[in-house]
C-alpha cells in the first residue's frame, strides 16, 4: 500500500507503509544529521544521539515504526 491521505472530522490522517516510513527516516537523518537511517537507529538505541529537536522528531518515527530494539 502506498501512502494515502484522508481527512476525518477536519483532521488529516496519513497512512504510510513501513518502507515509506523508513525512507522518511533515512531522508531526514541524511539531510539534517549526516547519517543514514540504519546508523541513526543504532545510535538511537545505544543512547548516543544528541538531544536535539531534529533527533527527537526522527526518533519518534523510529518508535512509531517499531524499528530496532
Amino acid at each position: 500500500m502506498a501512502m494515502t491521505s484522508k481527512t476525518v472530522n477536519g483532521v488529516r490522517h496519513v497512512e504510510l507503509t513501513a518502507d515509506e516510513l523508513w525512507s522518511m527516516i533515512d531522508r531526514d537523518a541524511r539531510k539534517y544529521l549526516g547519517m543514514d537511517a540504519a546508523t541513526f537507529v543504532r545510535l538511537y538505541h545505544e543512547g548516543m544521539l544528541e538531544d536535539t529537536n531534529t533527533a527527537n522528531e526522527i526518533a519518534m518515527w523510529v518508535k512509531l515504526g517499531g524499528f530496532g530494539n
